[in-house]
């Protein structure tokens, strides 16, 4: 089920969720991150260089793709 919403928000291009290293909070591009900027259907590519994890607040260099 998520990734066919992945792949509806994206035009048929399933995109990869990511985790943070540091405390293990998920980015799911089919939700996005609202109340921090970024919304549903943003790919992990295009999510701002500065923004930082809602729950611990580290940078995007401590996420690793989720390999669905």
């Amino acid at each position: 089920m998520a990734s066919d919403i992945r792949s509806c928000l994206s035009g048929g291009i399933i995109l990869k969720r990511y985790v943070c290293d540091a405390c293990g909070w998920i980015y799911d591009p089919a939700i996005g991150d609202p109340e921090n900027g970024v919304p549903a259907g943003t790919a992990w590519e295009d999510v701002p260089e500065d923004w930082l994890c809602p729950e611990c607040g580290v940078g995007k260099d401590m996420f690793s793709p989720i390999n669905d």
